[in-house]
């Protein structure tokens, strides 16, 4: 799919509806460390129901260009993925309604985006699944020292997530899985890092802007992503409806209650566009 700007040539993957009218398009944006293509799951769900889905992968992931786990700009970079998602879902000829839907450091990306863009009535919903609104993992004092000082002379110096397998998943299967993926990083930069804390910090102080549908789907057991911001983030929204799920860790596209999430959001985007 072709774009005028550099985010040309990010990676963007498509699966067709598997109906002869689809009901809508569903756009993904991924977590910190993965890519497009551990959605499978959820796209094929979503492409049974009869939802289009398009999902990118983010700069610094996957088969998208960049450093990997560095951003050099939130808007640009991030928000950025976003506008090329709306782009290629154009290209594609995908129709309306769109919902867009993100998971960890995706649910941040997307929720900034819908904020941004809210008068510009492109999305019928927005769905977050353990968005990456506060840390429930504990950074260490150092590390958080660290990546502020290096953020402006050297914002690129990269180090690692510090997040381990067991804290993401219940199934070893997965956790294989994920220890095994090629396109699977581990890193982020001190300029990422900090660039995350302060949008965090703008969603939060205007977030009734967001006056769309939104979805939120929290993990019971979630060590990753705070889900007590998650729920004031909820609160704080016009039009919000939480699914929390017991005994759930962080990725719950990869956890054994998937069936059930996929299930909830899809029955959650077929009422919204009724």
């Amino acid at each position: 799919m072709a774009r005028a700007d550099r985010h040309e040539a990010l990676y963007l993957r498509h699966w067709r509806c598997e109906t002869d009218l689809a009901m809508g398009t569903l756009l993904c944006v991924h977590g910190l460390s993965e890519h497009s293509g551990r959605y499978i799951p959820l796209a094929a769900a979503a492409c049974r129901a009869g939802l289009d889905v398009l999902a990118v992968d983010l700069f610094g992931h996957g088969r998208s260009p960049g450093p990997r786990g560095h951003i050099r700009n939130f808007t640009v970079d991030h928000l950025g993925s976003v506008d090329a998602l709306m782009a290629g879902a154009d290209e594609a000829g995908l129709q309306a309604p769109r919902f867009l839907f993100g998971h960890s450091l995706g649910g941040l990306i997307a929720a900034r985006w819908a904020q941004v863009h809210i008068a510009e009535g492109r999305l019928a919903g927005l769905i977050l699944m353990t968005p990456y609104i506060a840390p429930q993992i504990r950074i260490p004092r150092w590390k958080r020292l660290l990546a502020v000082a290096l953020s402006g002379p050297l914002p690129g110096f990269t180090l690692p997530t510090g997040i381990r397998d067991a804290d993401l998943f219940r199934d070893p299967a997965e956790a294989a899985a994920f220890a095994s993926d090629p396109l699977v990083q581990r890193r982020i930069s001190a300029g990422h890092w900090v660039a995350l804390v302060l949008e965090q910090q703008r969603l939060m102080a205007r977030a009734e802007e967001i006056r769309i549908p939104t979805l939120l789907q929290l993990a019971a057991e979630d060590r990753i992503a705070s889900s007590d911001a998650a729920r004031a983030l909820g609160r704080a929204l016009p039009d919000a409806t939480i699914v929390e799920y017991a005994k759930a860790f962080h990725p719950l596209h990869r956890d054994p209650v998937s069936g059930q999430v996929f299930e909830d959001l899809i029955d959650w985007v077929r009422q919204q566009a009724a």
